[in-house]
């Protein structure tokens, strides 16, 4: 399906974002840990509450990185610039870690981690963009990237914690070192040419040196202030959280209108803007979908379905990853099969449009599969056949979902802001977790049918509006 200089590059980009998301998800999983546990044990012995509101924090800051990052990279350096630099703050950021010996030393190392994921991974989906013209080339190369996302995930979830617990956490950091070493020189080595490219905009230097310090120094500044907020009990980290709500759900729309009225862009590039934002929108609910599997459904599990006796909640939303898996290489396979349909109305349900739709009404029928036994069998406890088929769908959705929306939003994006607009697919994931946070709080253990209706009547009226608004997104040539 590639030809060898695309292929060659998208194996080397896939393997540098493997190398990558070991590390991060890696370092990721065991922040908790490393955080809560005590110091003879090699931890920090910070208190669980404490480490809970850190860990919150952190992934909250993190798509921001990518949003900055993203305007850097279409300002004033190319992506490949951005990866370079973003894995020595990867690096900087581990060793820090390592020699880390108190808590008020650790902003640091998560400030340089935070970063330096804003500067790999949004670079790496851009260039993957960037190799293919043809829509179901850049499709697979997108599921591909995705595929490895989830592998390398579970993956580092199973090694690292693992040798973390038996050998220290020093271990698992020099291992995200070495991983971070090991995809930048092949990185380096063989995307030399990319690195030395100019984008054309590098004379304004004095304009790239304030844009860094002042987006660095605005997320020092956010950080310190609400750490200090919270330590002075001036605000509670409900509402710090909150008031970072309110800032991440208004980034997408303060996006939009900038770019929107930016001179940079042509009058055909805003009608793609126009297209792209109710695709952003169904992401983020598709993305807050996927995020209850962490979050009320295990909950729902261990209360509600009638697990055997050698189960866990866990264990089914450990299905999770194995579904990504399987569903990603069958729809690979089918894209790479190239069908085409003879009839216009089976053609037109292969677009772009309907997949988006058929996404939105997956993740409505997998909250069916909680009311429907809910309202069966009462108080009674729910067959375990349930919660899995909901899992199933939600894998689907989400597969469906999230290559296709990093495929559109490298299509659709102007190409002044190519990079920045991929980075706000990952701010969709945050986005998707504020709507989350609203809705997470009808959910009552006692009575949980009221939670999943609410989310399936949200995910009805939007499948709906999406649908409303298919023409107006077809004629902006999709």
């Amino acid at each position: 399906m590639f030809d060898s200089v695309n292929g060659n590059k998208l194996r080397g980009f896939l393997g540098v974002e493997a190398l990558d998301s070991f590390s991060f998800f890696g370092f990721y999983y065991l922040l908790i840990f490393y955080l809560t546990s005590p110091l003879i044990d090699g931890g920090l012995g910070i208190s669980d509450s404490i480490g809970l509101k850190i860990v919150a924090l952190f992934g909250a800051i993190l798509p921001l990185a990518g949003l900055f990052s993203g305007y850097i990279a279409d300002k004033y350096l190319t992506p490949s610039k951005m990866i370079v630099i973003g894995c020595f703050l990867y690096i900087f950021g581990y060793i820090l870690l390592c020699f880390n010996q108190g808590s008020y030393l650790l902003m640091f190392p998560l400030l340089l981690i935070i970063l330096g994921n804003g500067f790999v991974k949004p670079m790496l989906s851009s260039l993957i963009g960037s190799l293919y013209d043809n829509d179901k080339k850049r499709d697979f190369a997108y599921s591909l990237f995705y595929l490895v996302i989830n592998v390398s995930g579970t993956l580092t979830a199973i090694i690292l914690g693992y040798l973390s617990f038996t050998y220290g956490f020093n271990l698992s950091f020099f291992i995200c070192i070495a991983c971070i070493c090991i995809a930048l020189c092949y990185f380096v080595l063989t995307n030399k040419l990319d690195i030395k490219k100019s984008n054309n905009l590098n004379d304004c230097n004095h304009s790239l040196e304030k844009s860094i310090y002042l987006g660095l120094l605005t997320i020092i500044g956010l950080i310190i202030l609400f750490v200090c907020l919270n330590y002075f009990s001036i605000l509670s980290v409900s509402e710090i959280f909150t008031i970072i709500s309110i800032i991440l759900a208004i980034i997408p729309i303060t996006y939009f209108f900038f770019v929107f009225q930016s001179n940079e862009i042509t009058k055909f590039e805003k009608n793609n803007v126009l297209s792209f934002i109710p695709i952003f929108i169904s992401v983020v609910f598709i993305l807050g979908v996927q995020n209850q599997i962490g979050e009320v459904i295990p909950l729902f599990i261990n209360e509600h379905v009638a697990l055997l006796s050698w189960m866990e909640p866990t264990d089914l939303t450990m299905l999770q990853p194995f579904f990504v898996v399987i569903i990603t290489i069958i729809n690979m396979l089918i894209l790479n099969k190239n069908i085409k349909f003879k009839n216009d109305f089976l053609s037109r349900f292969s677009g772009y449009n309907f997949k988006i739709m058929l996404s939105l009404l997956l993740s409505a029928l997998s909250f069916l599969f909680f009311i429907i036994p809910l309202v069966l069998d009462g108080h009674d406890k729910v067959g375990l056949i349930w919660p899995i088929l909901a899992i199933f769908f939600m894998s689907v959705s989400e597969l469906i979902a999230v290559p296709i929306g990093l495929s559109l939003a490298y299509k659709l994006a102007p190409v002044k802001f190519k990079t920045s607009f991929i980075a706000l697919i990952y701010v969709g994931a945050t986005c998707g977790e504020i709507v989350n946070m609203s809705v997470n709080n009808s959910y009552n253990p006692n009575s949980p049918l009221l939670f999943f209706e609410i989310f399936f009547i949200l995910l009805l009226i939007i499948t709906i509006c999406y649908f409303y608004f298919n023409k107006i997104i077809e004629n902006r040539r999709l």
